[in-house]
């Protein structure tokens, strides 16, 4: 049945030469570089959810997923001696996460090197574009798995997502190799012979032979391959489905961004590869279309979430001689360029992005401060992972909130030893004086203080105008910080509350926004890890 234990495989023969080369070389600077490198978007969603004692092994894997490097290194993990004694090969990313525990997938995160810190030391290696376009493959398959009925549209899934793996270990562990060539390509070269001319071996090989060495299933090493030679309609189960599907789907993804059927690569009209998926699926034109379409909107939407402009995924949008195609690159290109109209969610609870007080900025408008906010993300990364005192993390995170976020002030407040009153300790922003005033000691009042009930009831307060709400601020409170629209976010340690963050949009007419609500929630989860982690 899908998704059960599958039994060991005996031990595949050795590669060839020229692929035992390059399999060799890209394990050693894997080895060195401390595995594939992840989002830190991914990792800190990953590390909340897993903290959350409400949450479920799906939550967990649904934030994995997200990430074709991390998916890959839990799968690892599952199928490594250690941790895998005789239950049957894991190919499941919700199945790794039972069998590895929440604290084990947690304290992961906190090891993986972090993608952002790859590109800024190799930019000219688009290591994000190869991931959220690996995403982009396994969010058609799974469409094409639920519309034809399978099962288990997880594994479709998981296979689609861990096609690129050659690709992506190539661009990480050699990182002048894959420029080469990208380099090859561009001038028109075959891709096939490309790869075997510079590096010894296709890439789709070396994927299927790091993922045999790494343990993973027959049922995912079977579809890091190119499609096979079928065309009529395929046996109704997930390996057959799989098997064809998943490199035909991701062919169909390039051939619309226009990096297949270039000049000098074999490539069959957009029309004809189509009528194929559509035909080995089972599911007609329009269906397929839908699945395209919105396979590309949660592209659009999760290559957002993770600070990058969508507008990376746009087609290219010229006259190719194949009018299908072109239509296509038209209608995708609208939806990169205005993903805040068009995408899903980009969030992990579901609300769509924009959905706030004040709607979201036009794409791209927030390019700076998200790059900011990614950098201060990496660096709490560090801070966990090297287990420094709570003190750095929450004087990091203030940061994030004013120069990643854009609020105009920050601060951190937590109770007085007594637990009857708050005080300041930490802030961030600009014209701090009223604000380390107005919180020096402030009585404990959730009765009155709308930010004290926050704290008591550990429940994020959000006041769009703190005068007239239907709780608004004590007037003296009021009189003293002129807030403007606020947020609170309550700590606490094992249900007692500590404290809470206070953010603010003090210095003019601005409303909150979506990415304000996300950004808040994104870097307090650091500091509740850091709390967390200090015991």
């Amino acid at each position: 049945p899908h998704g059960q234990p599958q039994p060991r495989a005996s031990a595949p023969g050795p590669p060839p030469a020229g692929l035992a080369a390059l399999l060799a070389r890209v394990q050693e600077r894997l080895e060195a570089l401390g595995e594939l490198p992840a989002f830190s978007a991914s990792l800190n969603r990953v590390r909340r959810v897993s903290a959350d004692p409400e949450a479920d092994a799906m939550a967990v894997a649904r934030e994995v997923m997200k990430d074709a490097a991390l998916s890959a290194r839990l799968l690892r993990l599952a199928n490594s001696p250690h941790y895998n004694r005789g239950q049957g090969r894991v190919g499941l990313v919700s199945r790794a996460v039972i069998l590895l525990g929440f604290e084990t997938v947690r304290n992961l995160t906190l090891t993986v090197k972090l993608l952002e810190g790859f590109q800024a030391e190799h930019p000219g290696v688009d290591l994000a574009r190869i991931q959220v376009r690996a995403y982009l493959g396994a969010a058609l398959l799974r469409e094409l798995a639920l519309a034809a009925g399978l099962r288990e549209a997880e594994e479709s899934y998981v296979c689609a997502l861990l096609h690129p793996l050659g690709e992506l270990a190539l661009a990480a562990a050699l990182p002048e190799e894959h420029l080469r060539l990208q380099q090859r390509l561009a001038e028109g070269a075959e891709r096939i012979q490309a790869e075997e001319a510079l590096l010894g071996a296709p890439l789709h090989e070396l994927g299927r032979a790091l993922a045999a060495s790494w343990g993973f299933p027959p049922a995912v090493t079977a579809t890091l391959a190119p499609p096979p030679e079928v065309d009529g309609p395929l046996p109704r189960d997930a390996a057959s489905f799989n098997r064809a599907l998943v490199p035909l789907g991701h062919r169909l993804v390039r051939r619309l961004q226009g990096e297949e059927g270039a000049p000098g690569e074999a490539g069959e009209p957009l029309e004809a590869l189509l009528a194929r998926v559509s035909r080995l699926a089972g599911v007609d034109h329009d269906r397929l279309d839908r699945a395209l379409e919105g396979a590309y909107r949660r592209a659009c939407a999760l290559a957002e979430g993770f600070g990058l402009d969508p507008a990376a995924l746009r087609p290219r949008v010229t006259q190719t001689g194949d009018a299908l195609r072109d239509r296509w690159a038209r209608r995708l290109a609208f939806l990169a360029d205005a993903p805040e109209e068009t995408a899903p969610s980009a969030q992990p609870d579901g609300r769509p992005e924009g959905g706030g007080a004040g709607g979201a900025p036009a794409a791209g408008a927030c390019a700076p401060r998200r790059e900011r906010l990614l950098l201060v993300l990496r660096q709490l990364a560090e801070l966990l992972a090297a287990r420094r005192g709570v003190n750095q993390v929450f004087a990091k995170v203030l940061e994030g909130l004013v120069e990643g976020a854009g609020f105009h002030r920050a601060a951190l407040c937590l109770l007085t030893p007594d637990r009857r009153a708050y005080a300041l300790r930490l802030a961030a922003g600009r014209e701090l004086e009223p604000l380390r005033e107005a919180f020096r000691h402030r009585p404990l009042d959730p009765e009155t203080d709308p930010l004290a009930g926050a704290l008591c009831r550990g429940q994020t307060l959000v006041l769009e105008d703190p005068a007239g709400a239907p709780r608004p601020l004590p007037r003296e409170l009021l009189a003293a910080v002129a807030p403007g629209p606020l947020m609170a976010a309550p700590l606490a340690l094992e249900g007692r509350p500590l404290g809470f963050v206070y953010a603010d949009l003090s210095l003019g007419p601005e409303p909150l926004r979506a990415h304000h609500h996300e950004d808040l929630r994104l870097l307090v989860s650091q500091a509740r890890i850091a709390l967390h982690l200090a015991g």
